[in-house]
């Protein structure tokens, strides 16, 4: 979504050895130094984006997926994604509220638009025309309602219990609840009205409450928070939801799961009552400073104060883990449902799609040096030449079926020194330059997703890169030559007999793509989403990468072009994009690695100049930015001294002449100050 991503703040400073061994990285034109801003993450396009403490302010769940929302009015989702109700719309921006339904979600935008995606069944995310003015929103199992300015309420969707169907003459309504088939209203007067399925008794409202401020509806059962601070619940008590603990007091909040509940104390800690078999009704002892409590139907949320998610239960698809902001990334890779991140300590950090357990980076993987996502399974390469691999194809109660074997490493691999995740195999490069592939499609396999593409080409050897994509494989060789091999039904492993010269390949679904020497990119395969067809007016550029649909190019500017889908805004980059250092393209939206740059941090380091024999520094940067540049003898030293005064960043004073310097500078401090 181009409005809505940002990039994260790195340090204020940044600090250069200035040993002058610099290294050539992301094949710049210019030799770069080996230590510069750290890497943000960056992510746009469908599914959820790695979050930062302090951005959210509200959370919801339901069914196995849980759905947040930023301060500054964006939404992100993970767990469940079925129905696609974690792929946010791009026109998702400027959202006040949201409500998750079993399988749908519900967004109400700033201007009283309500925004709906996911299962649409029953029709509860076609959105009803003429539903403006809204205030709130509510997402039953089937149904969605909303409430509207006037104090209406509109309902769409399932209405096999009478859950849609509003209560003729139902005016004057404050707040509104949606359960699993049931509807709830609070009006103006602190009472209930409840409709709907009623096996459970969950819409016979107790004489009891009254003085209402708050509702919430669970999978059977109702609450309602009175003014006093006390809850009253009714409906299915089949696991005790029903039950509210004796003596609960001083409640702000309430929420309702498929089976338990929760309350919201004002003192910030949580009370949770019902099902437990998934530890939903568990709360941790630590937790306290909560100000938002969510309930999916076996899983629990806190927001606390600072702007953290804590959540606990049931974690088949994932819905229980918490993105986290990603500051130090060296690379990144998008699988099918699922997304991986290198970090610059070596670790690992991989979420979305939980269900074959591709999301379960390994308690002991360390020394991470390439990262690759397929479609259900991950694999990580180390620093001394293994593989781990883990998700489908290991054999283990998660395991997608039939049996692939794509996360089985081969025992006696070593040497590796890349690797490659397509939809059902799994590729490595050896130091020597041959290639080892397993998964789908090995000698003497057949069936469902058995192409041929772990069965290597003969005499294949020299090899210095490797792709894969779902159903085919693709190899470069050091002189050039690109190899494919595996499924060709759209001509994606039939290598253009023009193509010469490469440096760089990609392999999408199902198209492929390669970087020649001059920097033009070549691509074939399928083009039904315009992915194959590289603009004509595409300028030189220095990286590539494929999606499922779409495909990329780093210019040599660091910027980037996509063509191909963009039905999730995967091709939609955010307009404050700095530069990009590599970028990865999955099913449906688009992650990549940059420089964040800010008026107040630090100039992006182009390198040194050697001109004369005066070594010179240059840097990138913007207008009217002014740096401190600072000397010092050794690296962590308490000392240091100014090399010149303030220096306008506005071009062409973005060079700093060193020749002037004296005494052992070795290391040098550029500090952004404003203007």
């Amino acid at each position: 979504m181009k409005s809505g991503f940002r990039w994260i703040r790195a340090v204020c400073a940044i600090i250069l050895c200035l040993s002058f061994s610099a290294i050539a990285q992301e094949g710049l034109p210019y030799w770069r130094l080996p230590l510069t801003n750290r890497g943000v993450m960056v992510f746009w396009g469908n599914r959820i984006l790695p979050l930062s403490v302090g951005e959210i302010s509200n959370v919801a769940a339901r069914g196995s997926h849980t759905v947040v929302l930023t301060r500054d009015g964006r939404i992100a989702a993970w767990g469940n994604n079925g129905f696609g109700q974690c792929e946010i719309p791009v026109s998702a921006t400027q959202v006040v509220a949201v409500s998750a339904g079993l399988h749908h979600v519900l967004a109400l935008q700033a201007n009283g638009k309500v925004l709906a995606w996911g299962d649409n069944l029953y029709g509860q995310s076609t959105v009803p025309f003429g539903v403006t003015n809204a205030v709130a929103v509510a997402a039953g199992h089937h149904h969605s309602l909303a409430l509207l300015s006037d104090g209406t309420i509109v309902g769409w969707g399932a209405n096999f219990s009478g859950q849609s169907t509003i209560p003729p003459g139902l005016t004057n309504a404050v707040a509104i609840a949606a359960g699993a088939n049931h509807s709830v209203a609070l009006r103006y007067d602190g009472t209930v009205l409840v409709w709907g399925n009623n096996w459970f008794f969950q819409t016979n409202v107790p004489a009891t409450a009254t003085a209402v401020v708050k509702i919430a509806a669970g999978g059977n059962h109702t609450l309602a928070l009175r003014s006093d601070g006390t809850v009253v619940a009714w409906g299915a008590d089949n696991y005790g939801q029903s039950t509210v603990p004796i003596g609960l007091s001083n409640v702000v909040d309430i929420a309702g799961g498929g089976y338990h509940s929760l309350a919201l104390k004002s003192d910030g800690t949580v009370v949770s009552w019902g099902r437990s078999l998934f530890g939903q009704s568990q709360v941790l002892p630590t937790l306290s400073n909560v100000v938002r409590i969510a309930a999916g139907d076996d899983h629990s949320v806190a927001l606390r104060a600072d702007g953290s998610l804590v959540a606990w239960g049931w974690n088949t698809h994932g819905q229980v883990f918490i993105p986290g902001s990603v500051t130090d990334a060296v690379a990144v890779s998008a699988g099918g449902a699922h997304f991986a991140v290198l970090r610059a300590n070596g670790s690992v950090m991989v979420w979305g799609d939980f269900l074959y357990g591709q999301t379960n980076v390994p308690s002991d993987l360390t020394n991470v040096i390439a990262i690759a996502a397929g479609d259900y399974h991950t694999l990580a390469l180390r620093a001394n030449g293994t593989v781990v691999a883990w998700g489908a194809g290991s054999g283990g109660q998660q395991d997608i079926w039939p049996h692939y074997a794509q996360s089985t490493v081969p025992p006696s691999l070593s040497g590796v020194v890349a690797i490659a995740a397509g939809g059902f195999h799994s590729m490595a490069l050896k130091g020597d330059g041959t290639v080892v592939a397993w998964g789908a499609g090995t000698n003497g396999s057949s069936g469902w997703n058995h192409y041929g593409q772990s069965t290597l080409p003969s005499g294949l050897s020299q090899v210095v890169a490797i792709a894969a994509g779902r159903f085919h494989s693709l190899a470069m060789t050091s002189n050039g030559v690109v190899y494919a091999w595996g499924e060709n039904s759209f001509g994606q492993s039939t290598v253009p007999s023009s193509l010469t010269g490469a440096v760089a390949i990609a392999a999408g679904g199902l198209h492929s793509a390669a970087l020649r020497s001059d920097g033009a990119v070549v691509a074939w395969g399928r083009s039904n989403e315009g992915q194959s067809n590289v603009p004509l007016d595409l300028e030189p550029a220095i990286g590539l990468a494929a999606g499922e649909y779409h495909t990329w190019a780093i210019l040599t500017n660091h910027t980037v072009r996509g063509w191909g889908s963009n039905g999730r805004g995967e091709r939609d980059v955010p307009s404050w994009l700095p530069r990009v250092r590599t970028i990865s393209g999955g099913f449906s939206n688009t992650l990549a690695v940059v420089t964040a740059p800010s008026a107040l941090e630090p100039p992006q380091i182009a390198g040194f100049e050697h001109i004369s024999g005066t070594w010179r520094l240059r840097w990138e940067s913007q207008t009217n930015v002014w740096y401190r540049v600072e000397g010092a003898s050794a690296l962590g030293s308490s000392s240091w001294w100014p090399l010149t005064t303030n220096l306008s960043g506005t071009p062409p004073t973005n060079v700093y002449d060193l020749s002037g310097v004296t005494g052992p500078v070795l290391f040098l401090r550029v500090t952004a100050e404003p203007p």
